[in-house]
């Protein structure tokens, strides 16, 4: 039997399922509440109650568990101090390559605070780094104490694969009925989650027998379905290659001979487990396979990596302007717009231009490049220092363990899937259930790489010791700004959310103002306020709550075609031209932007001038900058008319972006009331 890989003990410990049943002197202990907790931040997102408020760019539901759990599991810490014989024990290696280059960076996130635009953000991206330092240490004390490795690995796989199930759900429903969920946008999040904790599931599956072992085999299928079913090319990918290495590192060593067999059982549970999902095809007209088409869709992909290469883009003009010291911590979403704008007055040119027209990016989609964008060389020095532990932990259980546990290696294979899925990902260390799955890994590769000999001497600190008090005093503050940071946001959202609720504007206008001084960086309550005064006539107040809505991040083509709209109707046409100036700054390769500025241009009677951006925009899609120009300046039943006769223009509903068509269709009904068209 296979030794335990935290000590001489046979691992025969390793429960895929929690006992049926619980004492209450088991419930009390700190390891089954700490995994209580843990079990909470993991599936903090399935609690989606009707109205569900959305913070900009920050999701507040994961951040507010895990403070609320941190800070309970320290208050617990401090008062109990959980056996007052206990050693709070790190080796001082781990000290200096893990530890101390996590606290500087948060010391350098906080410090951004100073120059960055957004400081809310800054101290956002210092508290999420201080949640993350707190959890590793209290993940390395449990594993320092008793066997409590199973019940915390058993916690994280059984959370994630719920999401497999729901992932698998919604792809059967999407098969049987061609609507749903959007998968991949709901999903995909927690494929890296699944990524990290498989090898370190499948490791401890093959140590299982009987019942256990099928139970183990079902959760592993239900891992790699979340993948698969959320469509994830990049989490496919990574999930085969961690699976064609725990098949080599098995037959590569003599000692995990007994796994073999075992192994070639979960392959062909997980090669054969898709295939019954597509017997809901037989309820659909369509036949094909998602991931096929997902993977063969050259247009998708061609969009998906253009959109990736502007993001690296913008992140280098950000690192170009500031390369010492970066634009401030978490500041890339709340500063895109800003540095598009720069970049693309550069590079005209650049087809990459034509990509998120009318979306919010709020992440590089590139960990490594954000760090280097937000914190500048400093903070990507100080985040080499933590890659160098890292690299120092897999050396260090390489050389020391040479195939006597499997589990080192396959803490290791999480780790580098999760770091290699972090240059692509739009995720990784920004969500902090992903980052919790990461710690937790990387507190288990620690402890197997820093287990505690004769030739090191250890850092143990008595629980109630100063300096153990003092560190969990500073972790509780951190918790305690988190709390209060979520709490703020979400009160403004709730706000708005009650304001759009409130039919009658007067009654609704206090509402609004409230979340406004809340949140000065929500741009959601502006937004709502000014379109509610929008639709009710009252063009000149609408302008400079949808001004303010536009220059704290909300700034969309349509966006920018709502303010136009208020500016003209309000008398105001040179405002709207300049409006839509700032738009093509923004956006000089959309022919939706180019040609509403023309359209502007012209209703100023500037005829002459509007014929340079009309002309590009043809130039750049005569399609649909004809079906534009002709919904713009005669009606939308015009363009309809000729996009049928004529194959120069497109169908309304293929004009890009549908909000923009949207929000032409407002303006132009609210002049010609006689013009009601339906779509």
């Amino acid at each position: 039997m296979i030794a335990s890989p935290f000590g001489s003990r046979p691992f025969a410990h390793f429960p895929l399922l929690m006992p049926d049943t619980l004492s209450i002197k088991e419930l009390q202990k700190p390891i089954v509440l700490f995994c209580i907790g843990f079990a909470a931040v993991m599936l903090a997102l399935t609690i989606a109650i009707p109205p569900v408020w959305t913070t900009f760019i920050h999701s507040w539901r994961v951040e507010l568990t895990a403070a609320v759990f941190l800070l309970v599991t320290l208050a617990a810490a401090a008062y109990f101090k959980w056996n007052a014989a206990a050693q709070w024990t790190v080796s001082s290696v781990e000290i200096k390559l893990i530890v101390l280059p996590i606290s500087a960076f948060i010391c350098w996130s906080a410090l951004s605070m100073i120059w960055a635009a957004s400081w809310r953000s800054s101290l956002h991206h210092t508290l999420v780094w201080s949640e993350y330092l707190i959890f590793f240490l209290l993940v390395r004390h449990f594993l320092e104490t008793g066997r409590n490795y199973s019940k915390l690995v058993t916690t994280a796989a059984l959370c994630i694969g719920f999401f497999g199930v729901l992932a698998t759900t919604g792809y059967c429903t999407f098969l049987a009925i061609g609507t749903g969920t959007k998968l991949g946008i709901v999903y995909a999040k927690f494929g890296e989650q699944a990524n990290t904790i498989f090898p370190l599931v499948l490791a401890g599956v093959l140590t299982l027998s009987g019942r256990k072992f099928a139970a183990g085999t079902a959760l592993l299928a239900f891992l790699w379905l979340l993948d698969f079913c959320s469509l994830s090319r990049i989490n496919i990918l990574l999930f085969a290659a961690a699976a064609v290495f725990a098949v080599g590192v098995v037959f590569a060593f003599k000692r995990f001979r007994p796994y073999r067999r075992k192994l070639a059982i979960v392959a062909v549970v997980l090669i054969a487990v898709p295939i019954p999902l597509h017997v809901f095809n037989l309820f659909s007209d369509d036949a094909g396979i998602p991931m096929v088409r997902r993977v063969t869709d050259d247009a998708l992909i061609s969009s998906s990596n253009n959109f990736r290469k502007l993001m690296l883009s913008i992140s280098e003009e950000m690192i170009v302007a500031h390369p010492l010291i970066g634009i401030g911590a978490d500041n890339f979403g709340f500063e895109t717009n800003a540095y598009r704008a720069s970049y693309a007055a550069r590079n005209l040119d650049d087809i990459d231009l034509a990509q998120a027209e009318s979306e919010i990016p709020e992440r590089a989609h590139n960990e490594y490049v954000q760090i280097f964008a937000e914190l500048g060389i400093v903070g990507v020095a100080v985040f080499i220092w933590f890659m160098l532990g890292i690299g120092y932990t897999a050396v260090r259980i390489v050389r020391d363990q040479r195939g006597r546990f499997l589990h080192g290696y396959a803490a290791l294979l999480g780790l580098a899937l999760f770091l290699a899925s972090s240059t692509v990902s739009s995720y990784s260390f920004r969500l902090v259930q992903n980052g919790f799955v990461f710690f937790f890994v990387l507190a288990v590769a620690a402890k197997l790489a820093f287990r505690q000999e004769t030739s090191e001497i250890p850092m143990s600190i008595p629980a109630g010791h100063s300096r153990f008090r003092l560190a969990v005093s500073c972790g509780m503050i951190a918790c305690v700004l988190m709390i209060g940071y979520c709490t703020v946001r979400v009160a403004s959202v709730m706000y708005a959310t009650q304001a759009n609720y409130t039919t009658d504007l007067d009654a609704a206008m206090p509402l609004y103002q409230k979340a406004i001084a809340l949140d000065s960086e929500n741009p959601e309550a502006p937004y709502f306020y000014g379109m509610r005064l929008f639709s009710t006539g009252r063009y000149s107040e609408a302008v400079p709550l949808l001004q303010r809505s536009i220059d704290i991040g909300k700034a969309r083509s349509e966006d920018y075609s709502y303010l136009a709209s208020a500016q003209s109707m309000s008398g105001d046409n040179a405002g709207a031209e300049r409006t839509f100036t700032s738009a093509v700054r923004l956006y000089p390769r959309s022919p939706f932007v180019l040609t509403r500025y023309a359209a502007l241009l012209r209703a100023s009677g500037k005829n002459a001038e509007s014929v340079i951006p009309l002309d590009l925009a043809k130039e750049i899609n005569a399609r649909q900058a004809n079906t534009w120009w002709e919904m713009l300046t005669e009606s939308p039943q015009a363009a309809a008319d000729l996009a049928v006769v004529c194959e120069d223009y497109v169908p309304l509903m293929d004009l890009l972006p549908q909000p923009a068509m949207m929000a032409v269709k407002a303006e132009r009904e609210i002049r010609f009331p006689k013009e009601k068209f339906k779509f």
